[in-house]
């Protein structure tokens, strides 16, 4: 029942977005139109590459940890085609085919979700130790440990208050 549950939620999902994108990509083309195909064909190869690899995972995972993998999927299967977009002149313009942007979108969103998981475990095993380096380096630079000379033959006896510096 959890498994057909997750099912219906990634086929509702996943078709209402979309709908809602192909509705958008459909309208006149303006400039707007066209930073919204940019964004929007990405995102459908995206949502299409991400959710068939979480309905072929073989190893079953929870909710949290399916639906964490989809947001960064879904992040950089949008965000790395616009990012390569500004770099590279060709697919700044409007020349670019639509499958293009539907195959990268989706290449891209499926190399974040399958490396998404071990990534994680991987910095959240060091971050402990990652921290405990950084916060002795800055305490060490911020907030130095004075230079004490100790005499250990002589015991320090407290000075009486002179009755001059009352």
């Amino acid at each position: 029942m959890h498994r057909l549950n997750l099912v219906l939620d990634t086929i509702v999902t996943s078709t209402a977005i979309v709908a809602t994108g192909t509705a958008a990509l459909m309208s006149e083309p303006t400039h707007n139109s066209i930073e919204m195909q940019l964004l929007l064909l990405p995102l459908i190869g995206a949502l299409i590459v991400s959710g068939g690899l979480i309905m072929l995972n073989p190893q079953p995972e929870t909710r949290r940890i399916v639906i964490g993998r989809g947001i960064f999927a879904m992040f950089f299967g949008v965000l790395v085609p616009q990012l390569i977009g500004m770099m590279h002149p060709a697919l700044e313009t409007v020349s670019i085919k639509p499958a293009v942007l539907l195959f990268g979108g989706g290449i891209i969103s499926g190399l974040a979700y399958v490396l998404s998981r071990p990534f994680t475990k991987e910095l959240y095993a060091r971050a402990e130790g990652v921290a405990k380096k950084e916060a002795d380096r800055l305490e060490e630079k911020y907030s130095p440990v004075p230079n004490v000379t100790v005499n250990h033959f002589s015991s320090p006896e407290p000075k009486a208050p002179n009755a001059d510096q009352g």
